[in-house]
Order: C-alpha cells, then structure tokens, then sequence
C-alpha cells in the first residue's frame, strides 16, 4: 500500500533523508488505579523485535506518583522509572522472543484514584515494513513543505487488542530525527 505524508519545515533549514523499518505493534488503554494497587499487563513480544517501549502519563490527579516497572519471560526486572511524578518510561532495546509483564504501582494518589495513560509498543520486521527511497534527500528551507512516500507491507493483521502502524522518520545528516510520520493500518487485505 502507498502512502504519503506532506510535512513542513517550521524551524532552521535542514538537510534530510528519509528512514523506513519494521511496522509496530502498540496497546493503547487509560485505566484508573488507586493508590498501593498494582496494574499488571502482559505483552508478548515477537522475534525480530527490535525495541519494546512503555510509557504511562497523563493521570487525571495531577499529583499522583505511579511507578512502572517492565519484567521479562523468566521474571528478571529489564526496564524500570519511578521517579516523583506519573510520566514514566522504559525501553528494552532488542528484547528476547516471550512474555513481559509490565507493572504500573501506584505509589501515591492523593485523589484516591487516578486515570492514566498507557502504550505499549514494539517494532519487528515480522509484522511487515515500510518501505522510502532513502537514498533521495529531502532538503527543506524555513517554511518549505516536502512530500514523503512510502510503501507498506503487512504481514497479517497484527495481534488482537493492538494498533498495527507504520512510521517514516525525516533525518538530519547527524542521523538525529527531525521529524516522523505514523500510519495507522486499519485493515489488511490478502
């Protein structure tokens, strides 16, 4: 499937290539928690995976501290924030084939209880990838607007209860990414 994105250059001039790679798969809920409670959720990471990311945030008690803490198959602790606020994130960096637990503590919730945000995601090429002519720059002035193409490949539908996407990323000549753009894979066809 071909897709493309038109993006806008709204900072200092910059010299690009695109970057295309395995499409994601990612868990999007908002649950409430109370304080002391434990939210566990499993994830079952696939092989090929190259990263799997977690972030919660966004609680409705502005003043909650909620911990999150990322466990793999065998239950050794892999990712873990816990720091004074509700933003939280760990990454595992090309995790291993199996089952993680995730944990969300909530340490301390003055409200009593709080909604929150929570993703998880991982990469891997067995979901299908996406495809740019990285090899083309895309130079863009202050205020210039660029169009970026890409093809898609799905593998399957991707696991249940999960959001399958793609994503371009626009890079500097450092390598740094200057922007991105996601594509949401509502359906796959044979």
């Amino acid at each position: 499937m071909a897709v493309s994105w038109q993006v806008t250059n709204s900072h200092a001039p910059v010299d690009s290539t695109v970057e295309g790679g395995p499409l994601g798969s990612a868990r999007t809920t908002r649950p409430t928690i109370t304080k002391g409670a434990t939210q566990s959720t499993s994830v079952e990471v696939p092989e090929g995976a190259t990263s799997l990311d977690v972030v919660i945030g966004g609680a409705s008690d502005t003043g909650a501290d909620l911990d999150l803490t990322v466990y793999d198959k065998d239950g050794n602790l892999v990712g873990q924030d816990a720091d004074a606020d509700s933003e939280e994130t760990a990454s595992v960096i090309d995790p291993a084939v199996g089952e993680y637990t995730i944990e969300v503590y909530g340490f301390a919730v003055p409200g009593g209880s709080t909604a929150h945000d929570y993703r998880d995601t991982y990469f891997s090429a067995t979901l299908g990838t996406v495809a740019v002519d990285d090899s083309a720059p895309v130079n863009l002035g202050t205020g210039d607007p660029a169009t970026v193409s890409a093809d898609v490949t799905a593998t399957g539908t991707g696991p249940d209860g999960r959001d399958l996407f793609g994503q371009v990323r626009l890079l500097n000549t450092r390598g740094t990414v200057a922007g991105a753009g996601t594509v949401l894979i509502e359906k796959v066809t044979p």
